[in-house]
């Protein structure tokens, strides 16, 4: 109808809307009179500047823009919104139909001057309007209803792909297609084809939705190797402003006409696992290597869900090559109350974390060291202050072959988070990883679907306790928390909707660590252990 916000677009895109309402007297029964105000956000910028009013309607193909502040509605800018090439009196206009069942019903309704009769459900802008119905009965008493609406985009794009692209293995052993190779035709209701997003993903890796990496980005291209020879099955996914998404699927022919693969014999695989033994799944491997007839060879793998990865055919014999590790989802697993008892125990000497990867872990910062700001870090993270750590990853690698010179202590030297290897003369060549997932001390942590993280939490059967009392607004009364002597921390969350949490008092606790945090915003509690 009006001007969007939109690059490019100057007009809102539109849904149909069928707002009614009906109405009666116990006196008039259905001689009644209802009238509308339509209150509209016509510049999208989620606050009303324009009136349609029933009593006092703006003409065909006609709306006065920004008369909200005006008397009776009747000032603003009056514009033109139906833009359909057909003669002016066939150009809609603003109406209100009633029908008689029993009770008056009122509808919000388009006509045209040449079929006033005929009715049609009119097509508002996208975004959030309101509209007020008036009834007022023979006696001239007078009562309304209001309600807000969103008029939003529902529909996904459409697209088409091309079938039987076929792609050939270049001098580096690897071709990648994009997007736009497969794309035929894509179509959207309301955005515009230079708006649309893509993304293209090999159809074995689809979760059902429209894919991204860790970033929230779209994927440009898919890579291929010498190991996808064949027949590889894409899906081309598009999405629209409004965040819908469509799909289709077709499939790519790799060949390797150039005989490309035989000049690269050497296959590499490995593995990300923690300590524990437990596959690391969705971490992304890159491999860099480098060969004096070939300068820059890339790759890039995701773990399966045993921890392996393999990149097949990947480099020419006396090839120089480094695989780097990489995982920074799910800050949160494996984190608990029992992982801060734990770092502080160490920080104090009374019970110290018992191998370097556990060490690691603990240095929540990255700082080198262990020290009671990694404490308050991941105190923040359990809380939801932070929504992952501002100076660290979720996981880190440390080379399954490297030994620590000094295990007690991790730091004094630095380890190696990638794998080197330089002129390499065999096949396959290995690279392996122990994952240590940041704050999680205990190894609680689910490294893959297969596994479900331990949680320590809830099964010592805390119990707040806190006798009947009648309260008078502004009253102040203690909750004592109490549990059995094997508990070692406690984390839980408290829902008081008639109450404030002043504070947490730790002090009368014997022999625990007066670190208690109460964050108000989310009414969760954290009280130190043993």
């Amino acid at each position: 109808m009006t001007t969007s916000d939109m690059p490019g677009v100057h007009d809102l895109c539109e849904g149909s809307v069928d707002l009614a309402v009906s109405g009666e007297d116990a006196c008039s029964g259905s001689d009644v009179n209802i009238r509308y105000l339509l209150f509209l956000d016509l510049d999208n910028d989620d606050s009303t500047e324009t009136v349609v009013s029933s009593t006092n309607l703006p003409g065909y193909n006609a709306i006065r823009f920004g008369n909200i502040n005006t008397p009776n509605y009747e000032g603003g800018e009056l514009r033109e919104f139906d833009q359909r090439p057909v003669p002016p009196d066939q150009k809609y206009g603003f109406a209100i139909m009633y029908t008689m069942f029993g009770n008056k019903t009122a509808r919000l309704r388009w006509n045209t001057a040449a079929n006033p009769d005929q009715y049609v459900v009119p097509q508002l802008p996208y975004g959030k309007h309101k509209i007020r119905w008036i009834v007022t009965d023979a006696c001239g008493n007078e009562s309304f209803c209001e309600y807000h609406m969103t008029v939003k985009d529902c529909q996904r794009p459409s697209v088409i792909c091309l079938n039987g692209l076929s792609v050939n293995i270049q001098a580096n052993a690897q071709v990648s297609i994009y997007a736009s190779d497969v794309l035929n035709y894509a179509d959207d209701n309301c955005t515009p084809a230079n708006q649309l997003e893509y993304s293209i993903i090999p159809s074995s890796q689809t979760t059902g939705l429209f894919p991204v990496d860790a970033d929230g980005n779209p994927f440009s291209s898919i890579p291929f190797d010498c190991s996808s020879v064949g027949n590889q099955p894409v899906q081309l996914w598009v999405r629209d402003k409004a965040g819908n998404a469509g799909v289709c699927e077709t499939y790519v022919i790799v060949q390797d006409n150039l005989g490309m693969c035989a000049n690269f014999p050497v296959t590499v695989s490995g593995a990300a696992k923690m300590e524990t033994g437990q596959g690391i799944e969705e971490a992304q491997i890159s491999l860099q290597g480098s060969h004096p007839d070939y300068p820059v060879l890339f790759q890039s793998k995701i773990t399966d869900q045993l921890g392996d990865f393999i990149f097949n055919n990947a480099l020419p014999f006396a090839s120089q090559y480094q695989l780097t590790p990489f995982k920074n989802d799910n800050f949160l697993n494996g984190v608990t109350t029992i992982d801060l008892v734990k770092i502080n125990k160490h920080i104090l000497g009374q019970e110290p974390l018992d191998s370097p990867y556990k060490m690691i872990a603990a240095d929540v910062n990255h700082s080198g060291s262990i020290t009671s700001f990694d404490i308050i870090e991941l105190r923040k993270l359990i809380l939801g202050i932070y929504a992952e750590l501002p100076d660290n990853t979720s996981w880190r690698f440390v080379d399954q072959d490297f030994v620590f010179p000094n295990p007690f202590n991790p730091f004094e030297t630095l380890f190696p988070e990638a794998i080197d290897r330089h002129n390499v003369q065999t096949t396959p060549s290995y690279g392996n990883f122990v994952g240590v997932k940041i704050g999680d001390v205990n190894n609680s942590a689910a490294a893959n679907a297969n596994v479900q993280a331990s949680e320590d939490r809830g099964g010592l059967g805390y119990v707040l306790n806190i006798e009947d009392t009648y309260l008078r607004a502004g009253a102040i009364a203690t909750i004592s928390c109490q549990t059995d002597e094997s508990a070692v921390a406690m984390q839980f969350t408290l829902a008081t909707p008639d109450l404030q949490v002043l504070q947490v008092q730790p002090d009368d606790l014997t022999d625990w660590h007066d670190f208690a945090v109460w964050d108000h915003a989310l009414k969760q509690c954290l009280v130190g252990g043993r």
